[in-house]
């Protein structure tokens, strides 16, 4: 008798021999989960699907001008709070945009390694020197093309 780890609670069930690739149990809201996540994937891998979603949502809007205008009225401070959390976000986006420095790796020993996906553990490694012959003159030279 085989056992398997829901993917959904993560409990160990008996699958189903009619089902050879079942991957949650038959806990309802375990399979509520796997409908979820089946209808997400559906979603991510159908163009014609996500083009339907879009059009219903603009359908929608075009129903209803004046909901989110209402929406931020009736809760000011959710909105409030949220134009705060999206000003740090932006805030945080446009510093790691931005130049560390003008020269940000210093020469020194490195340890290479590929980042394939594949790749489980640290087989294939490099010792590499990165000597920097010179840096940008000025702030001109790092956007240069």
């Amino acid at each position: 008798m085989t056992f398997r780890r829901c993917k959904a609670c993560g409990n160990s069930f008996t699958p189903w021999p009619q089902a050879k690739n079942q991957q949650f149990c038959s806990n309802p809201a375990c399979q509520n989960e796997r409908r979820r996540r089946k209808q997400a994937k559906r979603r991510q891998e159908s163009l014609a699907m996500r083009e339907s979603d879009a059009q219903y949502l603009k359908d929608w809007a075009a129903k209803n001008p004046g909901y989110w205008q209402k929406y931020r009225a009736e809760h000011a401070t959710y909105a409030e709070r949220n134009r705060t959390q999206q000003q740090t976000r932006n805030q945080a986006r446009i510093a790691k945009d931005a130049p560390s420095s003008l020269n940000p790796l210093p020469s020194g020993l490195y340890q290479l390694i590929p980042a394939t996906a594949e790749m489980i553990a640290k087989d294939t490694v490099w010792l590499v020197e990165i000597t920097v012959l010179q840096g940008p003159s000025d702030i001109e030279a790092l956007y240069c093309k």
